[in-house]
């Protein structure tokens, strides 16, 4: 093969001599004898600006780029110990971020796990992109919608007198056939639209749902003995309008100052026990470590759980109950979470605590106060836990050292309920996806 004909001008030449090692680009272009552009040539500008001791703030061509102006504002603010209107301070706003339509549950919970993360999905409409291509198994809210949906194709057929209901050895052999039989269904559904990952891990995944279903009906099958319970609806849903026109009423919880939440969503299931008692049930697919802490006392686990409040409000306001019924609500863990049943049942004794923290999330999202609540920096694999503090997945270093800096703002402590005296630990971050 011919040599090229520039490879012996390469050589003639001694090139040793003119290599340099340039720091950054503008560290080049504040050396440069003539920047190229327009642009370079501000960059030149203001290095040489902030080299003399100068503000770049406060140079001419900051004032006359508007773009700049903003931009070296946002730079200033955000590098300041008080909440701006930069860092989500948008009290000076005159709007109501939940608007008049009825809330749902997880909507407010999201608010506890971050601000910042909430305004920019529930008020501007941000949500992250998404890369299907690169997907390789199904994510784990498709999966969560394959279960629920597997489930509620299941109960209906009950319902609908198509399957027989349970018998007083619970579900036999002919439900474990109509539920895998709407499994399939909706599997076939997800696959067609390319829902479900590549085949190769399509095909282990299928089979592991398919068990852990046949394991979900086990214990659901014990839980109905001992209660004597039957299903009475599926995906019961409450604040909404249906096709045929029907107003379905919301679910209401007081905030203690004369006013109330409205709240809509869908209860995955509800039951009647022997003793006249109503059972809503959440199915979960994930794991239960975030849900450890409700209890009889605290059933909002600190107002970062809401959907067994809500059912149980919603339960009674479109039942045959009073509105005084104790109702038992319980989240359902599928195989991650062990099948493990986390409730509690909703009466005159708690529901003061559940009313103070949802008019507590309320008061604190009409304060209109968007600070961002990023994880701790560290070390991270490709997962990332808040696609909005963490927009590219490079790690949320600078979102927490700002973090630090605005809990010097006492309105951010008081949001916050932070204590600015003791040393700062990572918040929670958002929960995983809904499940």
């Amino acid at each position: 093969r011919q040599v090229s004909r520039w490879v012996a001008e390469l050589e003639a030449a001694s090139l040793t001599d003119a290599r340099r090692a340039v720091a950054s680009f503008a560290a080049g272009l504040a050396e440069a004898p003539f920047p190229a552009t327009a642009t370079q040539h501000r960059v030149r500008a203001l290095v040489n600006a902030r080299a003399r001791g100068e503000d770049p703030a406060a140079h001419p061509l900051v004032a006359g780029l508007p773009a700049l102006r903003l931009g070296a504002a946002m730079v200033a603010a955000r590098g300041s110990a008080a909440l701006t209107e930069y860092d989500g301070d948008l009290s000076a706003m005159d709007f109501d971020p939940l608007g008049d339509r009825p809330a749902s549950p997880t909507r407010l919970e999201a608010w506890v796990a971050c601000p910042h993360a909430w305004f920019l999905q529930h008020v501007l409409g941000v949500e992250p992109v998404e890369q299907p291509d690169e997907q390789l198994q199904i994510t784990p809210r498709d999966r969560g919608t394959l279960v629920h949906d597997a489930l509620d194709l299941f109960h209906r057929e009950v319902l609908a007198g198509h399957v027989p209901p349970p018998g007083p050895t619970g579900w036999g052999p002919e439900h474990e056939a109509a539920l895998l039989a709407a499994f399939e269904k909706v599997a076939a559904d997800l696959a067609h639209l390319g829902l479900v990952g590549r085949r190769a891990f399509w095909h282990s995944e299928h089979t592991r749902q398919r068990r852990e279903l046949q394991d979900w009906m086990a214990h659901d099958s014990e839980l109905l003995v001992e209660r004597g319970a039957t299903v009475v609806a599926s995906e019961l849903r409450f604040g909404v309008t249906t096709p045929e026109g029907q107003e379905v009423p919301a679910a209401t919880i007081d905030l203690g100052d004369g006013t109330a939440l409205r709240f809509r969503g869908s209860i995955d299931r509800v039951d009647r026990c022997a003793d006249g008692r109503l059972v809503v049930t959440d199915h979960k697919t994930g794991s239960d470590s975030h849900y450890r802490d409700i209890t009889e006392a605290d059933p909002t686990a600190g107002g970062s759980r809401l959907q067994l409040v809500v059912y149980a409000a919603a339960a009674r306001a479109v039942t045959d109950v009073g509105p005084d019924t104790p109702v038992l609500a319980e989240y359902s863990f599928l195989g991650r979470g062990g099948f493990k049943r986390i409730g509690v049942t909703m009466d005159a004794a708690n529901q003061p605590a559940a009313q103070a923290a949802v008019a507590g999330i309320v008061h604190g999202i009409r304060s209109r106060l968007f600070v961002a609540l990023p994880e701790k920096a560290q070390y991270q694999l490709s997962w990332v836990r808040c696609p909005w503090c963490d927009p590219d997945g490079l790690g949320t270093a600078e979102r927490w050292q700002e973090f630090e800096r605005k809990q010097a703002d006492p309105r951010v402590a008081a949001l916050l309920g932070l204590d600015t005296d003791a040393a700062t630990d990572a918040p929670d971050g958002p929960a995983e996806a809904p499940q």
